[in-house]
């Protein structure tokens, strides 16, 4: 592929991409021979075939909770396949991170990934902050986005019985799922306290865990909270683009 042709699949495959079409990603990448893709189209077919693993296309498994293990573990492959020239590169390292915090049950793998792209864009508004990543990353899922989906960064810390999500913004969406809440408990957290810049609301662990929902959801907007229902929290399933 020219230049000019690459420029025109890119922008194609972000229009495909922001409306949940990752099947036609796929098949547009992968109607390419595989020695011609290149770095740029091998990172852009993994990030489809984890877009697929999580929402699938239109968000089909978008209130199901289910991540398809074989699609999320190809797309680590496919990165994996150019760790070469991806080690460096920031947003190889979120691709990466974000595939395995979706693959594996401990986000351990996806935290070295995280503090990695961290130190090589460290202005990056999407990369996690310092004063994050002891909660952020070190529970399954856990995360605060704007509330059209958007990664926010955050600080998140531990005091006493209490886990305080800060984030500097208006609008914002704290984020997570059952395994998080969990984490936290082992962890003798109780209860949650997310600040905006005019709101604070506190959630109780325990009440949390005790909806049974696979997910939950606390959005501010200005002065106003509202904590979405289980099935409400499920359907928003992160996405990172």
């Amino acid at each position: 592929m020219n230049q000019a042709e690459t420029a025109k699949l890119s922008e194609l495959l972000e229009q495909w991409n922001d409306a949940d079409e990752f099947s036609r990603c796929i098949e547009a990448i992968e109607a390419i021979p595989e020695q011609e893709r290149g770095y740029f189209l091998t990172v852009k077919l993994s990030r489809a075939y984890s877009n697929l693993a999580v929402l699938g296309d239109h968000r089909a498994h978008g209130t199901d909770g289910a991540v398809d293990g074989a699609l999320i573990r190809h797309a680590i492959d496919l990165l994996e396949s150019v760790c070469t020239q991806g080690e460096n590169d920031p947003y190889w390292n979120a691709r990466m991170g974000y595939s395995c915090l979706m693959a594996y049950p401990s986000a351990a793998t996806a935290y070295e990934y995280a503090k990695h792209w961290l130190d090589l864009a460290p202005e990056d508004p999407n990369a996690p902050t310092e004063e994050s990543n002891g909660v952020s990353l070190g529970t399954p899922v856990l995360h605060v986005e704007t509330l059209e989906g958007d990664p926010l960064p955050f600080n998140a810390q531990q005091q006493g019985s209490t886990l305080r999500v800060t984030t500097d913004n208006l609008a914002a969406r704290l984020h997570g799922n059952r395994e998080a809440l969990e984490a936290l408990r082992e962890q003798g957290v109780e209860q949650i306290e997310f600040v905006t810049s005019f709101k604070t609301t506190t959630l109780s662990v325990e009440d949390l865990l005790a909806e049974g929902g696979s997910w939950f959801a606390l959005e501010h907007n200005g002065l106003v909270s509202r904590q979405l229902s289980a099935a409400q929290a499920e359907s928003l399933k992160c996405r990172m683009r």
